[in-house]
């Protein structure tokens, strides 16, 4: 028996191998449009309360979060690693730099395929979220070179006519501590300007290289960047803000530039205070309940996001406003009431998130049951055949979420 899994292993290591070093989007079994057909977007450019496009047309954003694929988080993806961060140390220790190199390109290869976009396409979204961290960018050197996976994410979605936010979810020193982050050891983004003034330089380097893509809607600079309680300065999210967004004009004069709030409508600036155009406001709705309401509890949703639709209407100044991040759990005349109530107020939204490891939940639009790494134990072989086994269409079923928003989105196909 022994023997016969170690071939099954062996079998499974070689395909996953064959595909990671194939390269992104080339294999025949990921269907994707015929590139001839393929239109270039309008680029889209904010216009008090709305993104317009070159003629003056209102788009309003509706897409999903890759979550997952380029950083990773153990609840919701085939790994027991805390971190990214640990991940990359524990597996560097146990077989060296270039294999677990090896095994995360096994891991990125696999998790999107081109068929993913296919799929968002097909669910009636308009746009993806793509979530990555500085290190997914680095070369040898640690300058920020590296473009292949979000180049490989921006020309899929170009074929299939979807909008790109580029995501910034784990900066240098984590700006947040937590796992989405890439990084729970330290919360040091704001308090060392040694990582503060590496970010603005990446921002530099990815506006630089977008500059020319319609594709690309916007670089959303910070993912929740909640900081410390003793920080050095008031508000450090807006000079670093600020700072980022004077290196990315720099560079690109055309894209939207996309600065998050933690949590409330109130928490960012006028852009005027800070002369900043062509800007959009981002902000992420979690109704998490509370000691008398249930997560569930479909009036505690309501309130929740009637609230946040006041607010919205109270800001003194008028600026695109998306929910880059939300989950109504699993109550869906919720997530009706909410979607409803954003769309009907202009504001766009990408669901977090595309697929989670789970049975059935409501996080995903897509779940599945894949083996989870053990970075401490499983050996080189073992890993290499479970992250090489995370293909959507292989290991992952629509969920209920799907379900909703199929119907939602008036899809009558697939």
């Amino acid at each position: 028996m022994k023997k016969l899994f170690s071939l099954l292993l062996t079998a499974i290591l070689i395909f996953s191998l064959t595909a990671a070093f194939a390269g992104c989007g080339d294999n025949p079994d990921n269907p994707s449009p015929d590139d001839s057909k393929a239109e270039t977007l309008p680029l889209l450019k904010a216009s008090g309360n709305d993104l317009v496009d070159e003629d003056g047309n209102v788009v309003v954003i509706k897409g999903v979060n890759l979550g997952g694929w380029l950083v990773q988080e153990s609840w919701m993806c085939p790994t027991d690693a805390k971190d990214q961060k640990t991940a990359y140390s524990v597996l560097t220790e146990r077989f060296g730099k270039a294999k677990m190199k090896e095994l995360f390109k096994i891991y990125e290869d696999n998790f999107i395929v081109a068929e993913d976009f296919v799929n968002i396409k097909n669910l009636g979204f308009n746009c993806v979220r793509i979530p990555f961290t500085f290190w997914n960018l680095q070369d040898e050197q640690e300058d920020y070179t590296v473009f292949d996976r979000l180049d490989f994410a921006v020309e899929e979605c170009r074929k299939n006519g979807l909008y790109v936010i580029l995501d910034l979810h784990g900066a240098k020193g984590s700006q947040n501590g937590r796992d989405h982050s890439g990084d729970t050891s330290q919360v040091e983004l704001f308090d060392d300007k040694t990582n503060w003034d590496d970010m603005v330089y990446l921002w530099s380097m990815v506006a630089d290289h977008f500059k020319d893509s319609n594709t690309v809607l916007g670089y959303d600079l910070l993912n929740e960047p909640e900081g410390k309680l003793l920080i050095s300065m008031p508000n450090p999210q807006f000079a670093f803000y600020n700072d980022c967004y004077k290196a990315i004009r720099e560079m690109d004069d055309r894209h939207i530039i996309i600065m998050e709030a933690v949590w409330e409508a109130y928490c960012l600036p006028d852009p005027a205070d800070y002369e900043w155009e062509n800007v959009m406001y981002e902000y992420h709705n979690y109704g998490w309940g509370d000691e008398n309401h249930d997560i569930n509890d479909f009036s505690y949703q309501k309130d929740f996001v009637d609230k946040k639709i006041r607010d919205y209407k109270n800001l003194k100044y008028s600026v695109p406003k998306f929910i880059g991040e939300f989950t109504l759990f699993d109550n869906y005349d919720a997530w009706k009431y909410a979607i409803d109530s954003y769309l009907e107020n202009g504001i766009g939204y990408t669901v977090w998130t595309y697929k989670v490891v789970a049975e059935t939940s409501a996080w995903g639009l897509y779940n599945g049951t894949p083996e989870k790494v053990n970075i401490e134990s499983d050996s080189y072989e073992e890993i290499a055949a479970k992250w090489g086994a995370v293909k959507t269409s292989l290991s992952y079923h629509t969920s209920p979420t799907y379900d909703f928003f199929k119907s939602y989105n008036g899809v009558t196909e697939g």
